[in-house]
């Protein structure tokens, strides 16, 4: 199921805070924090990854951005068929999920340059450790 696409896009969220300045930031460490959640519905090759992004300084939000990408990958729908657990069907999404990152990378500074914020664009989303990453997976079915 190397055959992947994202065919749509919806972002439910974009914010950058006031504090979000590069005094406030003066040698301070930025966290950041990804929750991924993979949607499917049995009978199709789409499949919907949710994510949300948060940058944090101090357990201080400074920046949040939220979307769901659609997919398409193909042999998804008959590799649901067969008798799999969540954790199967999470691992089978690796791709998928390294598309997703990707993109909410590229979309979160284009977001923040055009919002004025050079300094959040310049903290561009680090590079993920796609083992972990996929760990933290959530799964939910459409009925």
């Amino acid at each position: 199921m190397e055959n992947v696409h994202i065919v749509a896009y919806h972002e439910n969220s974009f914010n950058i805070m006031p504090e979000a300045n590069d005094e406030t930031l003066r040698n301070k460490e930025v966290s950041v924090g990804i929750t991924p959640v993979l949607r499917y519905k049995e009978g199709t090759d789409a499949m919907g990854c949710q994510l949300r992004v948060e940058y944090s300084v101090d357990g201080n939000i400074l920046m949040e951005y939220s979307a769901v990408l659609t997919l398409i990958m193909e042999g998804w729908a008959e590799f649901l068929k067969n008798e799999t657990d969540d954790n199967e069907k999470i691992s089978a999404t690796r791709e998928a999920w390294r598309m997703v990152l990707d993109f909410a990378r590229g979309a979160i500074c284009t977001n923040a340059v055009n919002r004025g914020n050079s300094l959040v664009a310049r903290m561009m989303l680090p590079p993920v450790n796609i083992d972990n990453f996929m760990q933290n997976v959530a799964i939910k079915k459409a009925e």
